[in-house]
């Protein structure tokens, strides 16, 4: 110190800024600094956080208002939360039952009387769109809300029966011919869809009907049609709001590869999402490999890999009959391989015939991914299907996932999963040469290289 001309200054200084911070409460934080030999450019932010912390503390001993808050530990507080919020959405859902039902006529006018008149009848009924066109004021006063696809739009909604606000969910997928009825009967609307998922399909394309049997030549020359939602955004007339949380996957295996490679890692999973996420150890993304041919252009199907699913279908009922399941794949032909090995395996199961009825919010699926999109399950199955030959070869013919459309259908089907996934392949990662073309491929090989380590550390160099 004696040879320091400055550190008898420095000393001094640090006196006075230590006794100044204690005056503050801040005693403790120095001495842990202190003790742990923090590095000098990490003492501001350890100040700072002792500092709120201690303010913190203070305000839930001195405002009234939180006293609850320091009586009941965080877990309790959460279930609180929830139960609050169930019971907010119940009582949400009850006020507009009770708004509808005061608003139902209390006597016989002409409408509510043809209704009537209609109902009774066992034969003779006046067309939907007649109906709706002479009784009009009381169906929107007592059903305010209707849900209907396009088509039906046009032939059962009469001219002029108009709405407050017309919403058009996956709006990607409408084109603006499809769209139109809706949107001139609506004061206002609302677009909710998403440009990195599948778009509309003309006539050429397959994908709106779901018919996967489009193979490369064919994609890779058609034009992506516009959606309702690609003029909406380009048009500048309506306001953009992202929503940044994504609510699906409840760990984040299920969600990386997707948020890395098409969102630009933009999405934020719900927190808590670990390897035992929501309590259930096999949460979580897993590659299932075994042998298998893919058929080719003739048969365009994976026997042997159907049958490797539909074997994992049936262990997901013995051992998961609690979580819902669902099927996807990236054509047709390879959902009805796939629903006839199933049914194979059902003989041997019958005990298993109760999961697998029609209900089309939780029962189980085999889709294309064409069909898939706003589908989701507690646990999904990918089947690949394209992969090695049975000479062993992988050839060029990986169908729609060469196209146009490739990557947008990649997202949808690997995205599906709330809890696990699946991923039933023929074919790794290094089978798939990087010149093949299309970039529906090319995602399809870095995610099966990503899905074969399933740890968020590899996405980066997986995409």
């Amino acid at each position: 110190m004696f040879n320091d001309p400055e550190g008898c200054a420095v000393w001094h200084a640090y006196q006075a800024a230590r006794a100044s911070l204690a005056g503050h409460g801040m005693a403790a934080a120095i001495d842990f600094c202190i003790a742990e030999r923090i590095e000098p450019g990490l003492l501001p932010r350890v100040i700072e956080r002792a500092f709120l912390q201690e303010w913190t503390d203070y305000q839930l001993r001195a405002d009234p208002a939180l006293a609850p808050l320091r009586d009941a530990g965080r877990d309790a507080l959460v279930d609180r939360y929830q139960q609050l919020d169930r019971a907010l959405m119940t009582a949400a859902a009850e006020d507009v039952i009770a708004a509808c039902n005061r608003r139902r006529p209390r006597d016989d006018t002409s409408e509510s009387a043809l209704i009537r008149s209609e109902a009774a009848k066992k034969s003779g009924h006046l067309p939907v769109r007649e109906l709706l066109d002479q009784a009009r004021h009381v169906t929107q006063a007592v059903k305010p809300c209707v849900l209907a696809t396009p088509l039906t739009v046009s032939q059962h909604l009469p001219p002029g029966l108009n709405f407050d606000v017309v919403i058009f969910d996956e709006a990607s997928r409408i084109s603006p011919a499809d769209a139109i009825n809706g949107v001139y009967r609506g004061n206002s609307v609302i677009l909710a869809g998403d440009q990195r998922q599948l778009p509309p399909a003309g006539n050429s394309s397959g994908i709106a009907s779901g018919d996967g049997e489009q193979w490369p030549a064919e994609l890779e020359s058609a034009p992506l049609l516009e959606s309702v939602l690609d003029i909406a955004k380009g048009s500048g007339a309506f306001g953009d709001l992202t929503l940044r949380w994504h609510y699906r996957s409840r760990h984040e295996a299920l969600i990386a590869f997707s948020n890395a490679a098409f969102y630009d890692g933009r999405l934020r999973p719900v927190p808590g999402g670990g390897p035992e996420a929501d309590g259930e150890p096999e949460a979580g993304l897993e590659v299932l490999h075994g042998e298998g041919a893919y058929r080719g252009p003739a048969a365009r199907d994976n026997p042997g890999e159907a049958a490797r699913v539909a074997q994992r279908v049936i262990h997901h009922y013995i051992n998961r009959p609690d979580l819902s399941l669902g099927v996807v794949t990236f054509s047709e032909a390879q959902a009805e391989a796939i629903e006839t090995a199933l049914g194979q395996a059902r003989k041997l199961h019958p005990g298993l015939d109760r999961f697998f009825g029609a209900d089309r919010l939780h029962g189980f699926f085999v889709k294309s991914a064409a069909d898939a999109q706003g589908d989701e399950r507690d646990v999904l199955i990918l089947s690949v299907g394209f992969g090695p030959d049975e000479t062993g070869q992988v050839t060029r013919d990986f169908g729609p996932l060469s196209g146009p459309v490739g990557w947008r259908m990649l997202n949808v089907a690997i995205t599906r999963a709330r809890h696990r996934a699946e991923i039933v392949s023929s074919a790794r990662a290094s089978d798939i040469p990087e010149s093949f073309a299309g970039e529906g491929v090319k995602y399809l090989r870095r995610y099966l290289n990503y899905a074969a380590e399933a740890r968020p550390a590899t996405i980066a160099r997986a995409t």
